[in-house]
Parts: C-alpha cells; sequence; structure tokens
C-alpha cells in the first residue's frame, strides 16, 4: 500500500514547446524542443530548462529504461517528461524509496546535496547558509543495463516510497521523475493525477540535449 504522505505533493506540470529555445535542428524535422515547467525532473532537467527530443518513428526501437522520454498524456492530452524505469513485462516497486526492479533493488550511493533555489516547488526543508538555496539529499542510482543517473528525494517518509508490486502491461512502460517525492510519475493513477502505465505509442521522443535560452 500506498504510504500516508508527509509531504504535500507538488502537481507535476507538462512541459511546453518554448518559442525563447532556439532549436536550428528542429526546423528541419526529426528533433522537438520542449521547456520543463516543474521541477519533476530535478536535479537532471530542473524546471525551465531547453531540451530537444529525438522525435521517435514506426520503425524506432522501444526506448531502454534510464533514457528521458517525452510522452503525451492520455487523460489531458498535454506533453510530459519522465525517465523510463522498465518495460513490458517487467516489474516495478518502491521500498524506502528504491525501485526493486524485476526483484533487484536499484544500486544507490548518496553523493554531495543539491542545491535548490529557495523559490523552487516544493518549499525548501531547511535553507542553506547563503539563504538562497537548501540542501538536498542526492543519490546516483544505476539501473540492472548499466544506465546510471542522478535522483533527489526531499524525505525519507514521503508519499509513494513504498508501493505497492506493479507489473508493466505489455504495450506500455513505467516512468519516474528524477525528484523522486515531487513527481507525479507511473506510481500514481491517472485518477489521482498521475501518469498510470505510458503506452508506448504515445511516447513523442527520446532526450536529445539540452538546449542554452
Amino acid at each position: 500500500m500506498i504510504r500516508t504522505p508527509l509531504l504535500i505533493l507538488a502537481l507535476t506540470l507538462p512541459t511546453s514547446a518554448d518559442a525563447l529555445c532556439l532549436c536550428l535542428k528542429c526546423l528541419s524535422g526529426g528533433f522537438r524542443h520542449f521547456e520543463t515547467v516543474s521541477e519533476s525532473m530535478s536535479p537532471t532537467l530542473p524546471s525551465g530548462t531547453c531540451l530537444t527530443v529525438s522525435l521517435r518513428t514506426q520503425d524506432s526501437p522501444l526506448p531502454e529504461p534510464g533514457q528521458i522520454l517525452a510522452f503525451t498524456d492520455v487523460q489531458d492530452g498535454t506533453d510530459y517528461v519522465f525517465r523510463m524505469a522498465a518495460g513490458p513485462g517487467q516489474t516495478v516497486q518502491m521500498q524506502d524509496g528504491v525501485p526493486i526492479i524485476d526483484g533487484q533493488p536499484v544500486p544507490r550511493r548518496q553523493i554531495e546535496d543539491y542545491l535548490q533555489p529557495v523559490d523552487g516547488l516544493p518549499a525548501c526543508p531547511s535553507p542553506a547558509a547563503d539563504g538562497k538555496t537548501c540542501p538536498i539529499p542526492r543519490f546516483v542510482e544505476t539501473l540492472p543495463n548499466g544506465t546510471s543517473y542522478e535522483v533527489i528525494e526531499l524525505s525519507e517518509a514521503s508519499t509513494a516510497d513504498t508501493t505497492d508490486l506493479f507489473t508493466v502491461p505489455e504495450g506500455h512502460i513505467f516512468v519516474l521523475g528524477d525528484n523522486r517525492d515531487n513527481a507525479a510519475d507511473s506510481r500514481f493513477p491517472p485518477q489521482t493525477f498521475g501518469r498510470g502505465f505510458v503506452p508506448v505509442e504515445n511516447i513523442i521522443g527520446t532526450f536529445d540535449e539540452i538546449l542554452s535560452p
């Protein structure tokens, strides 16, 4: 069962096309640019990050776990950016904040804290000495396929730190936000404003690069 939250989960906002993000290669097709408008993918893609996505075609292979994807939500029709954690037929469960993929805990190691601006959402748990940032515990996770990435956790006992076992249906994927306590991802069903399982056919493409605004 999902535990009672100790933090209020901030609503994960969609990405948006951003005219201020200059993407020359997008003009030739094959790429699309977005701007993140929430902190759900911090520290990798903080709010306001301009990025490009390599567009998926009918012949594109299924993305690999660990890749960052843009997709269209089946409920509200808007576009979101999250990290793929598992593919069709795999199992996913969260236990005390650690993803368990196909029965194996994902190895993680703690590194230096992530310094979040004090005006970020949700509010900083405790401001740093400079008064402009607050430290948030940061970890490096490594998936079974060897893909490593950074995640942050605002609390050790937050919403969906521990979940039931999910089995990803055929034709779907399971996504997670890198900001684990501030991401309405596949851990949450659509009726609670989460993403649920994402249909493969709704994947727009895979993360390509960060753009300079």
